[in-house]
């Protein structure tokens, strides 16, 4: 089975996106707690963030036509990880760094759906499968691995500076991977 540097980097891209946005999903509610912000405060806020995903999502085909998939599967993760970065920053004001959170969710909703429709494009019938349980394994491993990482670190240096040290290390492994594959 041969992979061009496309299929590789379509591949990738949801298993670097996971360095960020695994550990902080699951982690999102302990910091939010350690705000004394409540369980029915919480539960809001993740309905708020689904329904964003969901409308954005509904305008990822829109977007795409006018924007072109180059710029929703190879542009918008540059600008959600820096979004995240951001985030990762002002995790003290919680108000901000929801917002952001909504802004990444939302714009993650369209580079996923962009990001399904490329790949499924681009790998044979014969081989979907193959590729498809390949790209499960990746972000499953990923998040094996960053999990405990994350919860360690953020025990030792806190959320803010584990998660922008994430953003960080996803940032560059997306430079690294956008290089390789240079036109999608």
């Amino acid at each position: 089975m041969f992979l061009n540097y496309k299929v590789i980097y379509l591949i990738l891209l949801p298993a670097i996106l996971a360095i960020c946005f695994l550990p902080y999903e699951d982690y999102y509610s302990v910091l939010l707690k350690s705000h004394n912000i409540t369980e029915n405060v919480i539960g809001f806020m993740f309905s708020c963030v689904m329904f964003s995903q969901s409308v954005f999502g509904i305008c990822a085909q829109k977007i795409n036509s006018k924007l072109g998939y180059d710029f929703s599967v190879r542009k918008l993760p540059f600008i959600i990880v820096t979004l995240f970065i951001i985030m990762s920053i002002f995790q003290g004001h919680i108000l901000l760094s929801w917002l952001l959170y909504v802004c990444c969710a939302s714009l993650m909703s369209i580079n996923n759906i962009s990001y399904n429709s490329c790949l499924q494009k681009s790998i044979e019938d014969t081989n979907r499968g193959t590729i498809l349980s390949l790209r499960s394994l990746l972000i499953a491993v990923t998040g094996m691995l960053i999990s405990p990482l994350v919860g360690h670190f953020s025990d030792i240096y806190g959320f803010s500076t584990t998660f922008l040290c994430c953003g960080m290390i996803c940032l560059s492994l997306l430079f690294i991977t956008s290089i390789l594959a240079k036109k999608i």
